[in-house]
């Protein structure tokens, strides 16, 4: 067993100006840049940098990609300058102290126009080849963000492929918005909803889409609050998009990569209580009124003509054939006040039956 100490330290990270790394570049340029690195704890520590790929999930926040994978972008195309032998860039740093390092980021020659996301990436590092007693640093992963948009023809190509509703487990409603950005640049803009009841009744919330790089498919999840409990529900969606970037979106009035598109669909809300007691009831219903109409069907069939020798109430006629006096009445279409006139054809059962 191992006597090795744990330091706990803390870890700042960026440009030497800025919060981020953004770059507008052309195919094929090089670019050396300066990083800052700070020991912001009170333990002497060992960190380790290397560029990572990135991502924006669903809502639209930035993800370091998984170190483990193959780094296709700018993972790839970013050397630390201070790498070793190894490949691996090491710092140990005092605490409070800061230290500075380059890194060469080259643009490949055919690299399509359009945004690209990544990062700058540090944490904790433990030589493998140190003894008992070594000091392990306990530091969370972060990243600088470097973002990237290559020059050359823009293409907007934004679709919203699918507009829906799902029940939670708690019981609430969420709308899920299907999108996809096939074009080469960056999206960003709202959703605006409306939903109208049967009474004509409006609900109107608003949620951003965040930024949605070029090639992702995104699931935008927006919480029904005010859904009402039941009923035919119109719901109808007005997305507005327009060509973003890493300050923001493109200025207003600026309509060169910008559009709107609509989108509607019917919701029906059953409470599931409710639900199962109104199909409950349904059957029920259903199944009298079926074995009433197969008994008149029957009858229909079974019974025999004849004619009404006098004038006599329906009652009467009904229990001289032992039949249900409602019955006989609809079997022979008898209206109130339910009188057999002289000469009147009637379904009777036949003797016997």
């Amino acid at each position: 067993m191992t006597n090795a100490s744990i330091a706990y330290a803390g870890l700042g990270l960026g440009p030497t100006s800025g919060a981020y790394f953004i770059y507008e570049v052309d195919p094929g340029d090089v670019i050396v840049d300066t990083f800052q690195l700070k020991n912001t704890g009170d333990e002497i520590a060992t960190f380790e940098l290397f560029p990572i790929d990135a991502f924006l999930t669903d809502d639209g926040t930035f993800a370091l990609g998984n170190e483990e994978d193959e780094q296709m972008t700018i993972g790839a195309w970013v050397e630390m300058d201070d790498a070793d032998e190894n490949g691996l860039t090491i710092y140990t740093v005092d605490p409070g102290e800061i230290v500075t390092g380059t890194f060469t980021l080259t643009i490949p020659k055919s690299l399509a126009p359009g945004d690209y996301v990544g990062a700058i990436s540090a944490k904790g590092y433990t030589d493998p080849n140190a003894g008992a007693g070594g000091s392990v640093a306990s530091i969370a992963q972060v990243g600088v963000r470097t973002y990237i948009t290559v020059s050359g023809e823009g293409i907007m190509d934004f679709q919203w492929n699918s507009f829906g509703q799902e029940v939670l487990e708690d019981g609430s409603r969420q709308l899920n918005l299907g999108i996809k950005n096939e074009g080469n640049m960056m999206v960003t803009g709202n959703v605006a909803v409306t939903a109208t009841n049967f009474f004509f009744l409006k609900d109107k919330f608003e949620v951003p889409l965040g930024n949605v790089l070029p090639g992702t498919d995104s699931l935008i999840t927006m919480k029904w609050e005010d859904a009402p409990r039941a009923g035919l529900v119109r719901v109808k969606g007005t997305m507005t998009y327009q060509k973003g970037s890493m300050s923001g979106p493109i200025a207003e009035g600026d309509e060169t990569y910008a559009g709107e598109v609509t989108k509607g669909t019917w919701v029906v809300i059953l409470p599931l209580i409710e639900t199962i007691i109104s199909l409950v009831v349904f059957l029920i219903v259903f199944f009298i009124l079926f074995k009433r109409h197969r008994k008149y069907k029957q009858a229909i069939k079974t019974y025999t003509s004849t004619t009404s020798k006098k004038d006599e109430p329906v009652t009467v006629v009904a229990a001289r054939y032992n039949v249900n006096w409602k019955f006989f009445a609809k079997v022979n279409n008898v209206k109130s006040p339910y009188f057999v006139t002289k000469g009147q054809k009637l379904l009777v059962p036949k003797k016997g039956k």
